[in-house]
């Protein structure tokens, strides 16, 4: 006479099996996500970091790197502003150099 009931042992097993695939589904899933994120993070980084802002048509002028001295009208752009444009270059550089790295590495 066994201990467990083959038909409760049956059920447990099966439940099993769908927990393994529901958490295989899952992790399957969370890669995907991360691959189609850093897919996206490298499309971002193909711009070079001094042709960022110069489609934009709302500057006028650029130093030499490439950031934004002054808006549309010729008039200089204030120094909050040209801080924070300076964050954004400072970050696509990072991105570019991460897009630099894959290309060579042929990730």
């Amino acid at each position: 006479r066994s201990l467990v009931d083959p038909d409760e042992l049956k059920q447990h097993k099966h439940q099993q099996a769908l927990r393994d695939e529901a958490k295989k589904q899952a992790k399957l899933e969370s890669k995907r996500k991360q691959d189609e994120k850093r897919r996206e993070r490298l499309e971002k980084g193909r711009t070079r970091p001094e042709d960022l802002f110069r489609s934009d048509q709302s500057y006028s002028q650029f130093d030499a790197q490439g950031i934004p001295t002054h808006d549309r009208e010729g008039k200089e752009i204030h120094k909050k502003v040209r801080r924070k444009l300076q964050k954004l270059h400072e970050q696509q550089i990072k991105l570019h150099n991460e897009f630099l790295e894959s290309e060579n590495t042929g990730n």
